[in-house]
Protein backbone atom coordinates (compact mmCIF):
# COMPACT_ATOMS: atom_id res chain seq x y z
CA UNK A 1 0.00 0.00 0.00
CA UNK A 2 3.05 2.64 0.93
CA UNK A 3 3.98 1.70 -2.68
CA UNK A 4 1.02 2.53 -4.42
CA UNK A 5 0.81 5.39 -2.03
CA UNK A 6 4.57 6.89 -2.89
CA UNK A 7 3.23 6.11 -6.87
CA UNK A 8 0.56 8.22 -6.82
CA UNK A 9 1.96 11.15 -5.20
CA UNK A 10 4.59 10.77 -7.77
CA UNK A 11 2.05 11.22 -10.56
CA UNK A 12 0.36 13.89 -8.55
CA UNK A 13 3.39 15.87 -8.07
CA UNK A 14 4.13 15.82 -12.08
CA UNK A 15 0.35 16.29 -12.29
CA UNK A 16 0.71 20.07 -13.20
CA UNK A 17 3.43 19.42 -16.54
CA UNK A 18 1.86 19.84 -19.99
CA UNK A 19 4.35 17.48 -21.21
CA UNK A 20 3.50 14.55 -18.96
CA UNK A 21 -0.71 14.88 -19.29
CA UNK A 22 0.14 14.64 -23.32
CA UNK A 23 2.56 11.51 -22.61
CA UNK A 24 0.04 10.09 -20.62
CA UNK A 25 -2.96 10.80 -22.82
CA UNK A 26 -1.19 9.38 -25.46
CA UNK A 27 -1.16 5.63 -23.55
CA UNK A 28 -4.48 6.26 -22.46
CA UNK A 29 -5.68 7.11 -26.09
CA UNK A 30 -3.27 4.44 -27.33
CA UNK A 31 -4.47 1.93 -25.33
CA UNK A 32 -8.11 2.45 -26.34
CA UNK A 33 -7.42 1.74 -29.54
CA UNK A 34 -5.44 -1.06 -29.34
CA UNK A 35 -8.46 -2.62 -26.20
CA UNK A 36 -10.90 -1.62 -29.24
CA UNK A 37 -8.95 -3.74 -31.60
CA UNK A 38 -7.86 -6.56 -30.03
CA UNK A 39 -11.19 -6.94 -27.45
CA UNK A 40 -13.61 -5.16 -28.70
CA UNK A 41 -14.32 -3.03 -25.80
CA UNK A 42 -13.20 0.43 -25.03
CA UNK A 43 -11.21 1.53 -21.67
CA UNK A 44 -14.50 2.52 -20.21
CA UNK A 45 -15.72 -0.39 -20.00
CA UNK A 46 -12.47 -1.86 -18.62
CA UNK A 47 -12.36 -3.38 -15.06
CA UNK A 48 -10.87 -4.87 -12.88
CA UNK A 49 -12.68 -8.68 -13.19
CA UNK A 50 -12.51 -8.07 -17.30
CA UNK A 51 -8.98 -8.04 -16.34
CA UNK A 52 -8.40 -10.86 -13.86
CA UNK A 53 -10.21 -12.97 -16.61
CA UNK A 54 -9.46 -11.79 -19.98
CA UNK A 55 -6.04 -10.10 -20.03
CA UNK A 56 -3.07 -12.25 -19.60
CA UNK A 57 0.88 -10.83 -17.96
CA UNK A 58 1.62 -11.91 -21.74
CA UNK A 59 -0.44 -9.88 -23.79
CA UNK A 60 0.15 -6.70 -21.36
CA UNK A 61 3.78 -7.26 -22.23
CA UNK A 62 2.92 -7.53 -25.71
CA UNK A 63 1.23 -4.20 -25.68
CA UNK A 64 3.96 -2.90 -23.80
CA UNK A 65 6.44 -3.50 -26.88
CA UNK A 66 3.90 -2.21 -29.22
CA UNK A 67 3.11 0.74 -27.56
CA UNK A 68 7.37 1.22 -27.22
CA UNK A 69 7.35 0.36 -31.09
CA UNK A 70 4.57 3.05 -31.88
CA UNK A 71 6.27 5.72 -30.15
CA UNK A 72 10.10 4.87 -30.91
CA UNK A 73 10.23 4.08 -34.52
CA UNK A 74 6.58 4.74 -35.99
CA UNK A 75 6.10 8.11 -34.03
CA UNK A 76 9.80 9.45 -34.47
CA UNK A 77 9.68 7.93 -38.39
CA UNK A 78 7.01 9.53 -39.46
CA UNK A 79 7.82 12.74 -37.75
CA UNK A 80 11.34 12.92 -39.37
CA UNK A 81 9.77 12.24 -42.81
CA UNK A 82 6.92 15.05 -42.78
CA UNK A 83 9.49 17.45 -41.54
CA UNK A 84 11.98 16.54 -44.73
CA UNK A 85 9.42 16.75 -47.01
CA UNK A 86 8.33 20.20 -45.27
CA UNK A 87 11.44 21.24 -45.92
CA UNK A 88 12.37 20.29 -49.15
CA UNK A 89 9.13 22.40 -50.11
CA UNK A 90 8.65 26.29 -50.17
CA UNK A 91 7.62 27.81 -47.07
CA UNK A 92 4.14 28.46 -45.85
CA UNK A 93 4.45 32.40 -45.60
CA UNK A 94 1.25 32.47 -43.26
CA UNK A 95 2.97 30.58 -40.57
CA UNK A 96 5.60 32.45 -40.45
CA UNK A 97 7.03 35.21 -37.89
CA UNK A 98 5.97 38.56 -40.04
CA UNK A 99 9.06 39.84 -37.78
CA UNK A 100 11.10 37.09 -39.64
CA UNK A 101 13.67 39.48 -40.96
CA UNK A 102 14.89 41.26 -37.78
CA UNK A 103 13.90 37.97 -36.08
CA UNK A 104 17.15 36.95 -37.47
CA UNK A 105 19.14 39.79 -37.34
CA UNK A 106 19.01 39.84 -33.31
CA UNK A 107 20.05 36.37 -33.45
CA UNK A 108 22.39 36.31 -35.10
CA UNK A 109 24.03 39.46 -33.22
CA UNK A 110 23.06 39.31 -29.70
CA UNK A 111 22.77 34.85 -29.33
CA UNK A 112 25.34 32.12 -29.59
CA UNK A 113 25.31 28.34 -30.22
CA UNK A 114 25.48 26.24 -27.61
CA UNK A 115 28.29 24.77 -29.23
CA UNK A 116 30.17 28.36 -29.25
CA UNK A 117 29.10 28.80 -25.58
CA UNK A 118 30.79 25.33 -24.71
CA UNK A 119 34.21 26.68 -26.53
CA UNK A 120 33.87 29.70 -24.63
CA UNK A 121 32.95 27.90 -21.12
CA UNK A 122 36.33 25.68 -21.62
CA UNK A 123 38.44 28.47 -22.82
CA UNK A 124 37.67 30.64 -20.06
CA UNK A 125 37.11 27.86 -17.45
CA UNK A 126 33.75 29.46 -16.71
CA UNK A 127 31.52 27.17 -14.84
CA UNK A 128 28.29 29.64 -15.15
CA UNK A 129 28.31 29.80 -19.06
CA UNK A 130 28.84 25.66 -18.50
CA UNK A 131 26.21 25.43 -16.75
CA UNK A 132 24.10 27.45 -19.29
CA UNK A 133 24.84 25.14 -21.48
CA UNK A 134 23.48 22.19 -19.81
CA UNK A 135 20.29 24.11 -18.83
CA UNK A 136 19.85 25.21 -22.22
CA UNK A 137 20.82 21.63 -23.48
CA UNK A 138 17.93 20.25 -21.54
CA UNK A 139 15.36 22.81 -22.10
CA UNK A 140 16.02 21.54 -25.87
CA UNK A 141 15.37 18.08 -24.83
CA UNK A 142 12.33 19.17 -23.15
CA UNK A 143 10.73 20.87 -25.95
CA UNK A 144 11.75 18.09 -28.55
CA UNK A 145 10.11 15.68 -26.47
CA UNK A 146 6.75 18.01 -25.76
CA UNK A 147 6.73 18.01 -29.86
CA UNK A 148 7.50 14.34 -30.15
CA UNK A 149 4.78 13.93 -27.59
CA UNK A 150 2.22 16.01 -29.33
CA UNK A 151 2.23 14.72 -32.24
CA UNK A 152 2.35 10.96 -31.14
CA UNK A 153 -0.99 12.36 -28.99
CA UNK A 154 -2.45 13.17 -33.02
CA UNK A 155 -1.42 9.84 -34.46
CA UNK A 156 -2.80 7.61 -31.42
CA UNK A 157 -5.76 9.80 -31.71
CA UNK A 158 -5.84 8.93 -35.65
CA UNK A 159 -5.74 5.38 -35.13
CA UNK A 160 -8.02 5.15 -32.16
CA UNK A 161 -10.65 7.16 -34.33
CA UNK A 162 -9.96 4.73 -37.22
CA UNK A 163 -11.26 1.92 -34.84
CA UNK A 164 -13.72 3.53 -32.61
CA UNK A 165 -16.92 3.60 -34.89
CA UNK A 166 -17.80 0.77 -34.40
CA UNK A 167 -21.01 -0.21 -30.83
CA UNK A 168 -18.04 0.69 -28.84
CA UNK A 169 -16.69 4.22 -29.43
CA UNK A 170 -13.43 5.13 -29.06
CA UNK A 171 -12.15 7.40 -26.34
CA UNK A 172 -11.79 9.83 -29.03
CA UNK A 173 -15.04 9.66 -31.03
CA UNK A 174 -16.69 9.79 -27.54
CA UNK A 175 -14.35 13.03 -26.80
CA UNK A 176 -15.74 14.47 -30.12
CA UNK A 177 -19.52 13.79 -29.79
CA UNK A 178 -21.71 16.35 -28.68
CA UNK A 179 -25.59 16.25 -27.72
CA UNK A 180 -27.79 19.28 -28.04
CA UNK A 181 -28.15 21.35 -25.26
CA UNK A 182 -29.72 24.62 -25.44
CA UNK A 183 -28.06 26.13 -22.66
CA UNK A 184 -25.41 28.95 -23.42
CA UNK A 185 -22.85 27.42 -20.94
CA UNK A 186 -23.49 23.43 -20.41
CA UNK A 187 -20.88 20.53 -20.22
CA UNK A 188 -21.10 19.93 -23.77
CA UNK A 189 -20.24 23.67 -24.66
CA UNK A 190 -17.83 23.82 -22.21
CA UNK A 191 -16.32 20.32 -23.10
CA UNK A 192 -16.42 21.47 -27.00
CA UNK A 193 -14.40 24.31 -25.97
CA UNK A 194 -11.62 22.12 -23.91
CA UNK A 195 -11.16 19.45 -26.74
CA UNK A 196 -10.94 22.30 -29.46
CA UNK A 197 -8.14 24.16 -27.36
CA UNK A 198 -6.54 20.81 -26.66
CA UNK A 199 -6.16 19.91 -30.27
CA UNK A 200 -5.32 23.33 -32.12
CA UNK A 201 -2.56 23.32 -29.29
CA UNK A 202 -1.19 19.93 -30.04
CA UNK A 203 -1.06 20.64 -33.65
CA UNK A 204 0.03 23.41 -33.53
CA UNK A 205 3.04 22.36 -31.25
CA UNK A 206 3.19 18.58 -32.96
CA UNK A 207 3.11 19.39 -36.38
CA UNK A 208 3.16 23.33 -36.80
CA UNK A 209 6.35 23.53 -34.80
CA UNK A 210 7.57 20.13 -34.35
CA UNK A 211 7.28 19.28 -37.82
CA UNK A 212 9.32 21.92 -39.48
CA UNK A 213 6.33 24.45 -40.73
CA UNK A 214 7.44 27.27 -38.60
CA UNK A 215 10.49 27.28 -39.11
CA UNK A 216 12.22 29.99 -37.00
CA UNK A 217 11.99 28.40 -33.87
CA UNK A 218 13.41 25.38 -35.18
CA UNK A 219 16.59 26.82 -36.51
CA UNK A 220 17.17 28.59 -33.20
CA UNK A 221 15.91 26.36 -30.68
CA UNK A 222 19.54 25.61 -29.68
CA UNK A 223 20.36 29.54 -29.18
CA UNK A 224 21.53 31.45 -25.96
CA UNK A 225 21.48 35.07 -25.72
CA UNK A 226 25.17 36.49 -25.04
CA UNK A 227 24.98 40.02 -26.77
CA UNK A 228 29.15 39.56 -26.61
CA UNK A 229 30.83 39.54 -30.10
CA UNK A 230 33.99 38.27 -28.73
CA UNK A 231 32.59 34.98 -28.25
CA UNK A 232 31.97 34.29 -31.67
CA UNK A 233 35.68 34.69 -33.00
Amino acid sequence: MDKVLSYVNQIMDRADSFNYFVFLSTFVIFLDGILLYAYGISIFELNFSYIKSNITIGSFLVFLCVYSLFMAVVVTGLKFVISQIVLSLPTIEFLQNPDNGNFRKTFAKEYVTTSQMRTYAIKNDNSVALGVVAEKHQETRNLLNLEKNCFAFLSASLLSLAVGFEDSPSLVVSMFTFTEDSSVISFESLKAILVSVVYITMVYIGVIRGCCFQVMPSLYSDRIYFPDDDIKN
